[in-house]
C-alpha cells in the first residue's frame, strides 16, 4: 500500500469522526415501472456516512424556445442530496444499488438512491433522492 493510499484511508477516517451521521441501508428491487420491494437476497446495514444537502439553481425558459432571441428565464431551485460512506469501513456500501432505501438517523426524510460513483480508493458517493 502506498503511502497516499495510507493518507486517504487515515482522511477518511477522521472525516467520518468528524462530520459523519449514522444511516440505515435497505436493499430495494424495482421493475422499470413498478414499486420498489425489499431484495430478500440482500440484507440490511447500517453505518456512518457524510450528508451533504446543496441548492441547485436551474434556469427554466419561459420565453421563446428557439434560441433566437428572446432569452427571458426565472430560476427553479433544487436541492441534490449526497452521501459518502467509507468503502473500507463498510464493503457493503459497493454493493449498493440504484433504488435501495436510505434512512438517516435524526431526519425524518426517507431517501433512495439514484446513482453511485467511487470517490478515490476509499470512499463512494451515492446520489439521492428525498422520497417522502
Amino acid at each position: 500500500m502506498s503511502i497516499f493510499d495510507r493518507l486517504e484511508q487515515t482522511l477518511s477516517r477522521t472525516i467520518d469522526r468528524q462530520f459523519a451521521n449514522e444511516f440505515t441501508c435497505s436493499p430495494a428491487l424495482r421493475s422499470p415501472n413498478g414499486r420498489p420491494v425489499a431484495d430478500p437476497n440482500r440484507v440490511s446495514w447500517t453505518g456512518k456516512a457524510v450528508f451533504e444537502e446543496n441548492d441547485v439553481y436551474q434556469a427554466v425558459e419561459i420565453g421563446k424556445r428557439e434560441r433566437s432571441g428572446n432569452d427571458l428565464h426565472t430560476l427553479a431551485t433544487g436541492h441534490t442530496f449526497e452521501l459518502s460512506v467509507d468503502r473500507v469501513s463498510y464493503p457493503l456500501a459497493d454493493e449498493a444499488k440504484q433504488a435501495d432505501r436510505i434512512s438517516i438517523s435524526g431526519d425524518p426524510r426517507s431517501f433512495e438512491i439514484v446513482s453511485a460513483r467511487r470517490d478515490g480508493m476509499s470512499r463512494i458517493v451515492f446520489q439521492l433522492v428525498e422520497i417522502r
